[in-house]
């Protein structure tokens, strides 16, 4: 019994050896993932690293207070602060609004004065802004959020200081001294200064999304792509069982039978995001979980799906015109499509990813669903919005499936 078991594992050993490009990919690709996750991750884990998020900073020039919010935001290492001339608070909004940076900053003119000055008097405090995009993990909107109230409180203290030393006089008596001290305390907790995060004003969000509604729509894509790996391995296993062959030299064209073996998986598909969105629209809040809403616009939901779907199966008959084992094959699409959705913002949000890395995920489907879906869920757009996107996925799965076309025809001959 030994011999045999020893017998089988020899043979095992040498079947492995000949695919030799299955082989590769197993330890190859591996390796390429964990590049690609520690590069994505060096902005928010790493130290001194060159590559930090940008945001926008609106405040007057000089400003006590905006200095040590800047100075602040800057000590946290992964943030760039970026300050432009004549910056002001509809510029802030304007530029988180259109994407070109998913946080700011906003202070007041006059705020150190204004603030200084309510520190022993009643009053409105002095309202700051964190004016994120909503589709940011809530994570890095509070680190922001909770950098800036405490660099305000800290200010808050160092204006207070002076005038806390002239109230305690030498001459005031014990009770008398503890007495004004728990004015100022009250005073000081009565806070001089509030800072609120808030969306851009004109995305008209009916609430602020929860971490359900930022973490299903990414899901959601890695889901959807990974029916290219039962394609691809379905395929590649027809081709070394002779079914493909046979079928490509029948009276059927070898891209209709394509096609209609892949249709299927696009209902597969489609059921698959329905369970996705139902998981987290029931399972998830009767668990204890967030409440999510899929949007408003579920005609939106649909387009975006049915592209995306159609891109992953694209991908899928690509990846098997490659000419690998089955098992090379279901490797290297898992692989590859975990670096992808790694590379378009599933896993890691694109914030934090150096700009070179964040130029290569938008090469990537994913990126373009993921962003698609955050619109609808995230940001409360609608359809018409997200046509762009769709029209994109749609590029994609064309371009897939016709190099994977090609590809599958030269082998069938």
């Amino acid at each position: 019994m030994i011999h045999a078991a020893i017998q089988s594992a020899i043979k095992e050993l040498k079947i492995l050896s000949r695919d030799r490009i299955g082989l590769a990919f197993l330890f190859l690709l591996p390796a390429v993932f964990m590049f690609v996750m520690t590069m994505a991750l060096q902005g928010v884990l790493g130290e001194g690293s060159s590559e930090k998020a940008g945001l926008l900073f609106a405040a007057e020039k000089g400003d006590v207070l905006a200095g040590r919010i800047s100075e602040g935001l800057g000590g946290l290492g992964w943030i760039r602060v970026d300050c432009p001339d004549g910056a002001d608070r509809s510029a802030a909004h304007e530029a988180v609004a259109r994407g070109t940076y998913q946080l700011a900053v906003y202070v007041p003119p006059g705020a150190w004065a204004d603030m200084a000055g309510k520190i022993l008097s009643p009053g409105r405090p002095v309202r700051l802004e964190v004016i994120a995009d909503p589709a940011l993990p809530p994570q890095i909107t509070e680190a922001v959020r909770g950098t800036v109230q405490m660099q305000a409180q800290r200010a808050l203290i160092s204006a207070a200081a002076p005038k806390m030393a002239s109230l305690f006089a030498p001459a005031s008596s014990g009770a008398a001294a503890a007495g004004i001290a728990r004015a100022i305390e009250e005073k000081l907790s009565s806070s001089a200064v509030s800072v609120e995060a808030v969306p851009p004003e004109n995305l008209k969000l009916v609430r602020k999304p929860n971490s359900a509604e930022q973490n299903v729509p990414a899901y959601t894509v890695l889901g959807i792509y990974f029916i290219a790996i039962v394609i691809a391995a379905g395929i590649s296993q027809e081709k070394r069982s002779g079914t493909y062959k046979r079928i490509a030299v029948s009276a059927a064209p070898a891209n209709l039978v394509v096609t209609a073996r892949i249709v299927p998986f696009f209902a597969v598909n489609l059921l698959q995001a329905a369970l996705m969105f139902g998981v987290g629209t029931f399972l998830i809040p009767l668990a204890g979980g967030p409440p999510f809403s899929p949007g408003a616009s579920p005609a939106g939901l649909a387009a975006v799906t049915a592209c995306a779907s159609m891109s992953a199966m694209g991908f899928g008959v690509l990846v098997s015109s490659f000419g690998l084992s089955t098992d090379g094959t279901t490797v290297f699409t898992a692989v590859v499509l975990v670096i992808m959705a790694a590379l378009a913002g599933v896993m890691v949000p694109s914030f934090v990813m150096p700009s070179a890395m964040v130029a290569v995920g938008r090469l990537t489907p994913q990126s373009w669903a993921l962003e698609a879906y955050l619109d609808l869920i995230v940001r409360g757009r609608g359809i018409a919005d997200v046509i762009p996107n769709c029209g994109i996925l749609l590029a994609f799965a064309a371009v897939f499936y016709a190099a994977g076309a090609v590809g599958l025809a030269r082998e069938s001959r």
